[in-house]
């Protein structure tokens, strides 16, 4: 009967582990991240369906030392009853829990799988071999312990699997990187743009296309394809030998990264978007991150094109290399602005329906473009695209055609009036202190009735990350009326700052999850309302 047992809480376990396989996708498949996020909260390691599980090996392993047949039978078969209701309980909550994301079967995930399955596999043909040569119920009680502790942690399989893995992740990598960087070098008169920062990237490469398509053939790296494997398998599916200009987004989470993205692709133009406090979970110091997005600079190939952000001080500080030229854009208010700056908005106007802004540059002197991307923020992204654009030969004429035929990027401070009325602006993707800020001001310049902010706060921010969310609560006061909170551990700080500032306390509502969240706004909202949607974490955080 035992073996029985543990055969069938084997595969309990293995089903288990399809669930951690994509919460480990959902962290980039990096340990680290993973098990920062494992602690974030108890509740994530210690659920009710482990306590029942636990409770069924008590039942077997009184049962095996039972000497009464019908105890020993009845704890046995209390044992198995009670296994199958935890099965039940964790497939239950599993299917419940609404997936925003569905796990991806990818090959990587499939090798993970397939090792797993032979670890477990490898596991039981011991145990169960052990169990009939030694017949001890001492070694059987160890075997249901060591079955309970394996099956509570049951990401510790996913961790062995992509450990084993390594060596052929790393040989496969490589394989598909050398190959990427073939494939660019035989395309001798592509030119190829480096784009990264805290945030504003993607807009910034959404733009940039946009504006150099009106004269070029223009790839970039689709939605968030900005890791070093996003960059490659862009390269690999999608560039044609006639494309002339590649723009590659580049993120990063640790020092390093946007080097390694660098060696992939050569850059001969590197942007930094922006420099902030995003990311401090894994950078830890704001130094960290200058200096990993200054790698970019740092990378570039010799006689390339740095572009210089003058609105950023922390770009500002980086030391750039000599052999490269220094492009300088910035607002006629800069300070660091001079006669030398190759283009700067003059004036600009913010309207809750786009972004107005007279562009003075060296070339073609003052004139005026307009999108319908929304915020202050976004003025200097458009400065740069503005920019770059100009350094490329387009006319003014072209720039404005690729701003104006360009939408707001979906999920980043995007807008769009649902059929019943109200108008939603949706900044989905991610939050951080500035993006967070620059949403309930674009909030703020909307014209409606009702205004309501719907959020489960920012994350990665570190030991910074209660203090932003309480400001970002602190912010709110006398922008919207309606604050939907996303979780109530998860919204502490946000709480706690929309107390600091005497917000209405019926005008705060706490849920558990986005479904909860969304029936609820269906509830409150009316024709002419207006809804920020300011980030939407991963099904990993829903509480």
């Amino acid at each position: 009967m035992a073996i029985l047992y543990l055969v069938i809480f084997g595969f309990f376990t293995l089903y288990k582990c399809i669930k951690d396989i994509h919460d480990f996708q959902q962290n980039s498949y990096t340990v680290s991240t993973y098990l920062m996020w494992k602690s974030y909260s108890k509740e994530r390691t210690v659920y009710d369906y482990n306590r029942v599980a636990l409770f069924s090996s008590l039942l077997f392993i009184m049962g095996i030392f039972f000497q009464g047949l019908i105890l020993k039978n009845l704890f046995i078969c209390l044992a198995f009853i009670f296994l199958y209701f935890s099965y039940f309980m964790f497939r239950f909550r599993k299917n419940a829990a609404k997936t925003k994301k569905p796990l991806v079967f990818t090959a990587r995930v499939k090798r993970i799988i397939f090792t797993m399955v032979m670890l477990n596999a490898l596991y039981f043909i011991v145990v169960i071999s052990k169990i009939l040569y030694w017949n001890s119920p001492y070694f059987e009680t160890c075997a249901i312990i060591v079955n309970l502790f394996l099956n509570i942690n049951s990401y510790i399989f996913v961790f062995l699997g992509n450990f084993i893995n390594k060596p052929v992740e790393k040989a496969v990598k490589n394989w598909y990187i050398n190959d990427a960087r073939k494939l660019l070098k035989e395309n001798k008169e592509l030119m190829v743009i480096g784009i990264t920062g805290s945030y504003g990237k993607t807009s910034v490469k959404n733009i940039l296309a946009s504006i150099l398509s009106q004269k070029y053939s223009v790839l970039m790296t689709p939605e968030s394809y900005n890791t070093p494997m996003g960059v490659v398998k862009t390269i690999r599916e999608s560039l044609k030998t006639y494309d002339e200009i590649f723009i590659a987004e580049m993120g990063a989470y640790r020092e390093g990264e946007i080097k390694e993205i660098c060696d992939i692709v050569d850059p001969d133009l590197s942007v930094i978007t922006s420099i902030g406090e995003q990311h401090l979970d894994t950078f830890k110091t704001k130094e960290n991150i200058i200096k990993t997005k200054g790698e970019i600079f740092q990378n570039t190939v010799a006689n390339g094109t740095a572009f210089v952000n003058l609105y950023d001080e922390n770009i500002r500080s980086i030391k750039i290399r000599d052999d490269i030229e220094k492009i300088y854009f910035g607002k006629s208010e800069d300070e660091f602005l001079d006669k030398n700056s190759y283009c700067y908005a003059e004036k600009f106007e913010v309207t809750g329906e786009g972004t107005k802004v007279t562009i003075n540059s060296v070339k073609y002197g003052v004139f005026d473009v307009k999108t319908r991307f929304l915020g202050r923020h976004n003025i200097e992204n458009i400065v740069l695209c503005v920019a770059i654009g100009i350094r490329l030969g387009l006319s003014p004429n072209q720039i404005n055609k690729g701003l104006m035929d360009i939408e707001p990027v979906e999920h980043r401070l995007s807008y769009k009036k649902n059929p019943a009325g109200y108008t939603i602006i949706d900044d989905a993707f991610n939050s951080n202190p500035v993006g967070s800020r620059n949403a309930l001001e674009v909030l703020k310049l909307m014209e409606g009735n009702k205004k309501i902010v719907m959020t489960p706060g920012m994350i990665g921010l570190g030991e910074k990350e209660e203090e932003y969310n309480e400001k970002f609560g602190e912010y709110m006061i006398g922008i919207c009326d309606y604050v939907i909170l996303v979780g109530d551990k998860q919204t502490k700080a946000i709480q706690k700052g929309l107390k600091n500032v005497m917000f209405p306390e019926d005008g705060i509502k706490v849920v558990k999850n986005t479904s909860e969240a969304f029936s609820l706004i269906n509830k409150i909202i009316d024709k002419d309302d207006v809804i920020l949607i300011e980030n939407d974490l991963p099904d990993i955080f829903n509480e």
